[in-house]
C-alpha cells in the first residue's frame, strides 16, 4: 500500500506541474505520515501552493487508499531556504538556485567551501560556478551540498 500511495502522490505533484523532491510516509507507534516536498524551477514554493496541493491530493488519497484520512497525516511542504542535497539528482532539481558545497579535506580542491550555481552535472561531477572561478567537483569530494540562502541579505 504504501508504494500505491508513493505513485499516486508522484503522479498528482507531477500532474500540477511541481517537482516531487520527496516523498515519503513515516511511522511511528501512534500514527503515520505522508511528507511530501515539491519545488517548482524558477519560483518560489508559497503556503498557497502547498495547501492546495494537500488538498487535492487528499481528496484523491481518500478515493484511491482505504481510510487514507483516518490513517495518515499529510504535510506538503516546500524544499526549506537551506535544504541539505542528498544526491546528484536533487542538485538537478536545484540547479536554478545558488547552491554552498563542503569539499572533503582530501579532496584537490583548495577552497573547502563553495558558494555558486550549478551550470552542468556530467557523470558524478558538477561544474559549479562562483564569483572567482569554475570548478569541476566530483559528487564523491563533496562532503555536504545544500540550497545556499543568505540571511544576511534581508536584515
Amino acid at each position: 500500500m504504501k508504494d500505491r500511495i508513493i505513485e499516486i502522490t508522484r503522479e498528482i505533484v507531477s500532474q500540477l506541474g511541481y517537482v516531487c523532491v520527496e516523498a515519503t510516509i513515516l511511522m511511528s507507534k501512534n500514527n503515520r505520515k505522508l511528507k511530501v516536498v515539491i519545488h517548482r524551477p524558477g519560483f518560489d514554493i508559497s503556503t498557497r501552493d502547498c495547501a492546495e496541493l494537500s488538498n487535492i491530493l487528499r481528496n484523491k488519497l481518500d478515493i484511491e487508499v482505504n481510510n487514507f484520512s483516518s490513517n495518515y497525516d499529510l504535510i506538503v511542504e516546500s524544499p526549506g531556504a537551506n535544504r541539505k542535497l542528498k544526491n546528484l539528482e536533487e542538485v538537478r532539481m536545484f540547479m536554478d538556485r545558488e547552491m554552498e558545497i563542503f569539499v572533503k579535506p582530501e579532496s584537490k580542491i583548495k577552497e573547502k567551501k563553495l558558494i555558486g550555481k550549478v551550470e552542468k552535472i556530467e557523470n558524478d561531477e558538477i561544474n559549479l560556478k562562483t564569483e572567482k572561478e569554475l570548478y569541476k567537483i566530483k559528487w564523491s569530494d563533496i562532503s555536504m551540498a545544500r540550497i545556499f540562502f543568505d540571511f544576511k541579505k534581508y536584515l
